[in-house]
C-alpha cells in the first residue's frame, strides 16, 4: 500500500463519516420544518442538504484532487508503506492528518448550519414575513469555526508539526 493510497482511503472515510454526522442535523431540520406553515422555509434545509451532499461526494469520488491541492502526498521519503519499518515520524504525519480532518469533518456541517441560522435570523429580523429563530448565544458557532480552522491548520502543517512532535519525543528520549 502507498501512503497516497492510505491519505486517499481516510479522505473517502471521512467523507463517508461527514455524511453520517450530518444525517441527524438535517433530520431536526426538516422535523422543524414540518411543524411550520410556511413553505419558504424548506429552501434552507434543501440548500444544507445539497451542500452536504456536494461536500461529500467531492470527498468520497475526489480524494485524489484534494490530495493535490493540499500536497498531502509530498515530504514523504518514500511512496509505500512498511508496517515492519515505519518509523515514529510517518506514524505521527499520519496521526496529525487524520486528527486534522477529523476536526473539519466533526464541525464543517454545525458550522453551515449555525451560519445559515444567523443570516436567516437578520433576514427575518427586517422583514416580518419570516419568522425568527430565538436569539442563542454564539458558542457553537465560534467552538465550530475554531474546530474548523484548527483542522486546516493541521493538515496543511502537519510535517512540521511532525518535526516539532518528533523532536519533543526524541528530546524526552535523551534525558
Amino acid at each position: 500500500m502507498t501512503k497516497k493510497d492510505l491519505i486517499r482511503l481516510v479522505i473517502k472515510l471521512m467523507g463517508v463519516l461527514a455524511l453520517l454526522n450530518s444525517l441527524p442535523a438535517l433530520i431536526g431540520q426538516f422535523a422543524f420544518i414540518a411543524g411550520s406553515d410556511d413553505p419558504k422555509l424548506i429552501l434552507w434545509p434543501i440548500l444544507i442538504l445539497i451542500t452536504t451532499l456536494a461536500l461529500s461526494a467531492l470527498l468520497i469520488f475526489c480524494p485524489d484532487s484534494i490530495i493535490r491541492f493540499f500536497r498531502l502526498d509530498k515530504g514523504f521519503d518514500d511512496d509505500q508503506i512498511k508496517l515492519d519499518q515505519l518509523k515514529s515520524e510517518k506514524l505521527i504525519s499520519i496521526a496529525v492528518l487524520i486528527i486534522g480532518g477529523m476536526f473539519i469533518v466533526h464541525s464543517l456541517a454545525p458550522l453551515i448550519i449555525e451560519l445559515g441560522q444567523k443570516i436567516y435570523a437578520s433576514v427575518a429580523e427586517k422583514d416580518p414575513f419570516f419568522p425568527s429563530f430565538e436569539n442563542t448565544d454564539n458558542t457553537r458557532l465560534y467552538t465550530n469555526i475554531l474546530q474548523v480552522l484548527l483542522g486546516f491548520f493541521l493538515i496543511t502543517n502537519y510535517q512540521r508539526i511532525t518535526h516539532f512532535l518528533a523532536k519533543k519525543s526524541t528530546d524526552n528520549e535523551s534525558v
